[in-house]
């Protein structure tokens, strides 16, 4: 049911939620989560094909990466329900880097197609895991910020597609995945952040509710 409008935020209110330092966080989180995502989804065929990988092989390989993004995402619904949201956007997170990692330092082809899924697995319950975790701050001011975390994701796309481009061009097209590389450990970093300033807030709680106590 929609809210009854006194329980409607002001736009001041709802301009000041933005401001969050979680939500914030969260969409930074989004924004490196696309820039990850987009030498993948986007340029892999491209970056496959430096490696002599046909076409009709690497578009495969992309179609596996959206598999696996869809059965990830299943995966993580289901362990929301025994673990925190912030615990799995951290253990995805790092998955990422470590599956990245491979990806651009092992030549073998297989290898980048098999780890390539299982980047895609570990990348899968970030984003809706963040708008959880962002949402979940300000209720009543949803709307705005999905707006917000949906504008830093299509950020992300924004700067990265020419990135990993003019990275391919100038460096060669095997270096564009540098550039999900280095997103995904801006991903991670931003994750380690809003773990701090998660773990601050509770015991700024823990804190105050001893204070009333006494």
């Amino acid at each position: 049911t929609a809210p009854s409008p006194k329980q409607r935020p002001s736009n001041k209110e709802t301009l000041l939620s933005v401001f969050n330092p979680t939500i914030v966080l969260c969409g930074l989180i989004l924004l490196f989560y696309m820039g990850a995502q987009v030498p993948f989804s986007t340029w892999f065929t491209t970056y496959l094909s430096a490696f002599g990988v046909p076409v009709s092989i690497s578009s495969l390989a992309v179609s596996g990466f959206w598999l696996s993004i869809a059965v990830g995402t299943i995966i993580f619904a289901r362990m929301a329900r025994r673990y925190q949201d912030l615990t799995l956007v951290l253990w995805g997170s790092v998955a990422t880097l470590v599956f990245v990692l491979i990806i651009a330092l092992w030549d073998n082809v297989v290898a980048k197609m098999i780890f390539t899924a299982l980047f895609g697995l570990s990348l899968s319950g970030i984003f809706p895991l963040s708008m959880s975790l962002a949402i979940h701050q300000k209720p009543q001011a949803s709307g705005a910020i999905s707006g917000l975390l949906f504008a830093m994701t299509s950020l992300g796309a924004l700067y990265s597609q020419p990135l990993v481009g003019f990275v391919s061009e100038i460096l060669g097209r095997e270096r564009g995945i540098y550039v999900g590389l280095g997103n995904s450990i801006l991903l991670l970093g931003t994750v380690l952040v809003l773990v701090l300033v998660s773990r601050r807030k509770s015991l700024l709680r823990k804190v105050e509710s001893k204070s009333q106590a006494l």
